[in-house]
């Protein structure tokens, strides 16, 4: 929405056609991305089932969590550009709370926060799938998708409230 400003201060077209555009933009990301990964399993001999099938399924739900929390973000990143510059730092810092750069540890004070960290069992999850395997945290990840559509139905409302006072706002 930061790119767009210029655009939605002077033209009158509908907001959520912003929304869908980073959307289609990150599913595009997302399927080049498969298309490299999927050789490079069979490559180390990691040869998936049928839980392959339900990858697009967790896949769908970590969209839809990270759109969620960005989309309650964004009025916020609109008044305040330094946070759009923390999100991305944030999102480094991140990376090293959840099982992506390390894995999921047996013991210790980092089982606890990988444990409560609600982007897990969505890792996990998906991981295991396109992996062939079962997943490990099934009613965590069901919970969190749960929570995440709610968000994103509260992001929504959230979105469509303020919007058009951020852009009376910018425009003056």
């Amino acid at each position: 929405i930061g790119a767009a400003k210029a655009m939605l201060t002077k033209l009158n077209f509908p907001r959520e056609g912003i929304l869908l555009a980073g959307i289609v933009k990150q599913l595009s990301s997302t399927l080049i991305k498969l298309i490299i990964l999927l050789p490079a399993i069979l490559l180390f001999g990691v040869f998936p089932d049928w839980h392959l099938a339900l990858f697009p399924f967790a896949l769908f739900a970590l969209i839809l969590t990270g759109f969620a929390l960005g989309l309650l973000l964004a009025p916020v990143g609109m008044l305040y550009n330094d946070i759009g510059r923390i999100i991305p730092l944030a999102g480094q810092f991140a990376m090293y709370i959840t099982p992506v750069v390390f894995a999921m540890p047996k013991e210790g004070v980092m089982l606890k926060v990988f444990a409560y960290n609600p982007v897990t069992p969505l890792i996990l999850t998906a991981r295991a799938w396109l992996t062939g395997m079962e997943s490990p945290m099934l009613p965590y990840f069901l919970a969190v998708c749960a929570v995440s559509f709610v968000l994103l139905l509260i992001g929504w409302m959230v979105f469509r409230i303020t919007m058009p006072v951020l852009i009376e706002r910018m425009a003056s």
